[in-house]
């Protein structure tokens, strides 16, 4: 039987505002909490809403390391790219272990993933395709295999592309449709 995992859900940047909040130039709303959210809970997992991480190592890092004691897995989204602001692999390398980060895949290359303890820490990209699509390959396996339930076969289609593919080698890449 399958466990019902919890799953700390955290977004990331000080341009990063919820739905309902005044923007400001330069901000974005945070779509991907609430596609997460619900993608979460879709595999037998409880979402629990961690809010918004500013662009600072200390609090970064406070943070992953407090939630790592309390949930199954941390699944974050943003900052985990190589930008001077962007602090959660950093986090995860000093916190546990990294074990992929960077992947050859279009949407979604900065993709990370590692543990710290018996807590699994995935981080997905800030752009909400790019998160659908790492979160679809890589989390929802994680999540399925992690709760003991059954492989849910996905299901496949292929279809003919009424366009030129050009891509780069060594790359995979997924195509809206």
């Amino acid at each position: 039987m399958a466990r019902r995992l919890k799953v700390a859900l955290v977004s990331t940047g000080d341009e990063i505002v919820r739905p309902g909040n005044p923007i400001e130039p330069g901000q974005v709303y945070d779509a991907n909490h609430y596609l997460l959210h619900a993608l979460i809970n879709c595999v037998n997992a409880e979402a629990v809403d961690l809010g918004i991480l500013k662009d600072d190592r200390k609090a970064t890092e406070a943070a992953i390391k407090a939630a790592s004691s309390k949930y199954d897995a941390i699944l974050t989204t943003g900052g985990a790219s190589k930008s001077e602001e962007d602090h959660l692999v950093a986090a995860l390398d000093a916190l546990g272990t990294r074990h992929m980060w960077q992947l050859a895949i279009k949407p979604g290359r900065p993709m990370n993933f590692g543990q710290i303890g018996d807590c699994i820490m995935l981080g997905l990209p800030g752009n909400p395709v790019a998160a659908m699509v790492c979160f679809l390959l890589y989390v929802r396996p994680v999540l399925i295999a992690m709760s003991g339930a059954p492989w849910p076969e996905p299901i496949r289609f292929q279809l003919p592309a009424a366009f030129e593919i050009k891509k780069k080698p060594g790359r995979r890449e997924f195509s809206r449709g």
